[in-house]
């Protein structure tokens, strides 16, 4: 952290911070879905079928990846805010 904040302002940040990332892992969810749906899509297809459907899964991954990296991101920031204001950590 840059500076040192109060308690206070660290558990709006905090607060903010957690449904932020509550809604990260929720849309990291749907892709991890989306993916598994996607793997199950494979079987009986045929070549442009599964050329089609390797594509949207490298795609659906990569956003998969983008989400995880801003939701460990969050963990860590959320996990500085709950040392200051006295709140759980989160993982």
């Amino acid at each position: 952290m840059e500076y040192n904040m109060n308690k206070y302002e660290a558990l709006g940040r905090y607060v903010e911070a957690k449904e932020e990332l509550e809604k990260l892992q929720r849309t990291r969810e749907i892709f991890a879905v989306k993916m598994s749906e996607q793997v199950h899509s494979l079987q009986g297809k045929g070549a442009k079928n599964l050329q089609r459907i390797a594509s949207e899964m490298a795609e659906t991954l990569e956003k998969f990846n983008e989400c995880n990296e801003k939701c460990a991101d969050l963990v860590e920031q959320v996990n500085e805010y709950a040392e200051i204001c006295g709140r759980l950590k989160v993982s």
